[in-house]
């Protein structure tokens, strides 16, 4: 059902509705009666002309925010309300466009707890954003690889303008940290439901594109279009290929076949779209990560990647450390290799105070195990950081 007619069914629905609550309505002070029935009348006249006032979508969006947001957001204040109204044109694109707004629930905008803070659009109310299950009552995700991105990109690292860039950007928390840090983005994201949350959030940040660039696409070894299988919850889709057992993957994302969806999205090599060095890295996209790194090799020889941080899915496979390895060695040449476990409760921790690096608490160093292939020795955590030199605890 397209925006319009559900909204002729909604005004439908409501003066049915009023009409019924009117004719119930028992007079005892004829004053006041003729009051209400003047007000009922305007209302209903007025219901027409709503979306002359709001967007036509259904959201829980406060206008008053949004214009608070751009003012707060750009230099010159004249120009705020222009902006507003662009914001509001491009949020119209990016969900009415598809049917998963409508069923996923209401767009919300969350002030996030980090240094700095940020505004996104998160989803409220549905149950497939499993970011938004974290980020909505605590104001960050992934506390420990929070800090981590500070730590790389913190203390005006992104004042000479290094580019980041985040393959499986998901909603976008990490790309707007990143781009509220102020460093230039690059963000990756073939599933089209938490892409229109990345795509309205890097709308609102940066609404000229400047600085910020989302791509509909997977990166992998080749160019081609190719199926991207969905999860139950938006952060567990991946890419599959002919070189991808899709019976492996249904085993690996907990899925019956009946029940696997899919989209078919464009693959292309990283080096299709990026040009220069890397200050940061990020790859996280369930068990699909050495494509990823096959695709991004001529990256890798004919630019410097300071930093990646990337998910390896069942890490102490000998397949999986052979890449480990190849990875360090071969492909971006690091001299450390980081295993860290992040924090995935609902207690809410102060990032102000939050020590994952200095302290040394959620993070050991396996240089020693992928250097020399120690596959004996058992990694507990599918999340590294490969580093160009040592941090200075270790």
């Amino acid at each position: 059902m397209e925006p319009n007619t559900s909204y002729r069914v909604a005004i439908k629905n409501q003066r049915q509705d009023i009409s019924r609550g009117v004719s119930s309505f028992q007079c005892y002070k004829g004053t006041m009666c003729q009051y209400l029935i003047i007000v009922v009348i305007v209302t209903i006249l007025l219901i027409p002309f709503r979306s002359t006032f709001l967007p036509n979508y259904d959201t829980s969006i406060d206008q008053n925010r949004l214009h608070k947001l751009n003012v707060d957001n750009q230099d010159d204040k004249s120009t705020s309300l222009h902006d507003q109204r662009k914001l509001v044109d491009v949020l119209h694109d990016i969900f009415d466009t598809t049917a998963e707004f409508n069923r996923s629930g209401s767009l919300n905008v969350v002030d996030t707890q980090t240094e700095p803070n940020f505004p996104m659009f998160v989803c409220d109310g549905c149950e497939r954003c499993d970011v938004c299950t974290f980020i909505r009552p605590l104001g960050y995700f992934a506390p420990v690889l929070t800090m981590i991105f500070k730590y790389i990109l913190g203390d005006g690292q992104c004042n000479r303008g290094p580019l980041v860039v985040d393959v499986g950007a998901n909603m976008g928390y990490f790309s707007a940290y990143a781009a509220a840090l102020g460093c230039k983005v690059a963000s990756f994201e073939p599933n089209k439901h938490p892409r229109q949350y990345l795509e309205a959030t890097a709308a609102l940040l940066d609404p000229n594109h400047t600085l910020w660039k989302v791509y509909p696409m997977a990166i992998g070894e080749e160019g081609k279009e190719v199926e991207f299988i969905e999860d139950v919850g938006w952060g567990g889709g991946r890419v599959s290929t002919d070189k991808v057992n899709l019976t492996g993957l249904e085993h690996l994302l907990g899925m019956q076949k009946e029940k696997v969806k899919k989209q078919i999205v464009e693959l292309i090599q990283l080096d299709a779209v990026v040009k220069e060095d890397i200050l940061l890295l990020k790859i996280d996209t369930e068990g699909y990560e050495e494509f990823v790194i096959q695709g991004s090799k001529s990256v890798f020889k004919d630019h410097n990647v300071h930093n990646v941080l990337i998910e390896v899915k069942t890490q102490n496979d000998p397949t999986k450390r052979d890449f480990m390895y190849h990875l360090m060695k071969e492909v971006g040449h690091f001299t450390r290799v980081y295993m860290f476990h992040d924090v995935y409760n609902y207690t809410r921790l102060d990032l102000r105070t939050f020590d994952c690096i200095q302290s040394g608490a959620y993070m050991e160093e396996v240089t020693d195990i992928i250097a020399n292939k120690k596959y004996d020795e058992k990694l507990t955590s599918q999340d590294y950081w490969f580093r160009k030199e040592a941090l200075p605890l270790f």
